[in-house]
């Protein structure tokens, strides 16, 4: 923009505001003395960007504490297990061979003879990343032969086998 009065010198600032949320803008601001046809450039002022606010990054973490043994044996009913992550957050564990073993819950559950392989996993939140999968493989075994009392109101039967049962209307005696 030029004003020029003949004969006068006047000083003239321009005021340039850039609004936005992304990016950074380049536009100067001058301001300058005019002398008929002529300016000097007084200033010149080129903007500090407002900085984009910036996004907290999310922790990471990891799973944990798994506190089973290598070989399950297929005489227990069920083996429970204890696994965290470092969140705190809850762990899912699934298995990934349902013909040899299942996981329920804080327990896995041998089904038969075989390599057993669960995997666990934490998907995170808006706090954390989901943690990487953890993998524990297990040989299910046929074990010991165990015996199991089994009560009927006042009858008793006790039952040996690798994975013994109580017959049917019979309850376990613990």
């Amino acid at each position: 923009m030029s004003n020029q009065v003949k004969g006068h010198e006047y000083e003239c600032a321009i005021s340039i505001v850039a609004k936005g949320t992304i990016g950074e803008f380049t536009t100067a601001v001058r301001t300058a003395q005019v002398s008929g046809n002529n300016y000097n450039t007084v200033a010149e002022i080129k903007p500090t960007p407002t900085p984009t606010p910036t996004v907290e990054a999310k922790k990471t973490q990891s799973i944990q504490n798994w506190n089973l043994k290598s070989e399950l044996s297929l005489a227990l009913q069920r083996a429970a297990f204890v696994i965290n992550a470092t969140s705190g957050l809850p762990v899912s564990v699934a298995s990934n061979t349902q013909e040899f073993c299942l996981a329920s819950g804080r327990e896995v559950i041998p089904i038969k003879v075989g390599r057993c392989v669960l995997t666990a996993s934490q998907s995170g939140n808006s706090e954390y990343l989901a943690a990487e999968n953890r993998i524990l493989v297990l040989d299910v075994v046929l074990g010991k032969k165990v015996t199991i009392t089994c009560t009927k109101g006042k009858l008793v039967k006790k039952v040996t086998g690798i994975k013994p049962v109580c017959p049917s209307g019979y309850k376990v005696k613990r």
